[in-house]
């Protein structure tokens, strides 16, 4: 997945064509992390937060931190 894909699938899962600048700057920084997942289940894993969770839209960072973390963890455990 690249990182246009990457902000895209967001893009279209929050109904947002055009990122500020910040946004984008911070989302960015998730890339590396769920690059290697594939945009079909990145897509997947986000559009159950957002059916789960009514802030999902105003607070997709802190989301895309939470999920982030899940994954450091894993593979931690993994290791």
């Amino acid at each position: 997945m690249t990182l246009d894909m990457f902000m895209d699938t967001i893009g279209r899962i929050l109904g947002i064509s055009c990122f500020t600048y910040s946004d984008k700057e911070k989302i960015y920084e998730f890339y590396d992390t769920f690059k290697r997942f594939g945009v079909d289940l990145v897509a997947d894993i986000l559009e159950r937060l957002k059916g789960q969770y009514d802030d999902f839209g105003k607070n997709i960072i802190f989301y895309l931190n939470m999920l982030k973390s899940a994954v450091d963890d894993a593979e931690l455990i993994s290791k």
